[in-house]
């Protein structure tokens, strides 16, 4: 649980609303989690303009087991203009224990869901985690991203390296 005050990154507050937010996630059995999160807040661009509501919530569920590991996020921030809806399902498997891992990702965004026959747009991805050491990790992903048109643009590759110290 959480209480913040501000305007966001290095902006000045511009009410006096705090906004809150809290998350809960439970452990039923070994390898499944399952939980929700919620955040309640007013926004505005300034002390004098008109205040926006900002509402959220979101689920999640994750299953893993051995070497398979699923995981399942659904997120919808609304205002009173707008019900938005996102998410995403991803599911990964080590085919090398511990070094090499192997996923795909399907994800979606819908910036307004009463607009009638705009498809969501977003982005299907199969990768590589290359794990060097047990700090390090190399990721190669392949990224079809999708209008809201509905068609699909230029596919995208991209690497990241991690490091942890």
């Amino acid at each position: 649980m959480g209480a913040f005050n501000g305007a966001g990154i290095n902006k000045a507050d511009t009410n006096d609303h705090k906004d809150l937010s809290a998350r809960l996630l439970i452990r039923p059995f070994e390898g499944l989690s399952v939980g929700g999160s919620y955040y309640d807040g007013l926004t505005s661009t300034a002390a004098a303009a008109p205040r926006t509501t900002r509402r959220r919530f979101g689920g999640e569920a994750a299953w893993v087991t051995g070497p398979f590991r699923s995981r399942r996020n659904t997120s919808g921030p609304r205002t009173r203009r707008r019900k938005r809806d996102g998410g995403y399902v991803q599911a990964a498997v080590f085919v090398l224990p511990k070094r090499c891992q192997v996923l795909f990702k399907y994800d979606a965004y819908d910036k307004d869901r009463a607009a009638a026959g705009r498809p969501a747009s977003g982005a299907t991805t199969a990768g590589l985690n290359w794990f060097l050491a047990d700090r390090s990790k190399l990721q190669v992903n392949y990224l079809v991203f999708r209008s809201r048109s509905g068609s699909d643009l230029e596919p995208r590759v991209r690497s990241q390296f991690q490091l942890a110290f």
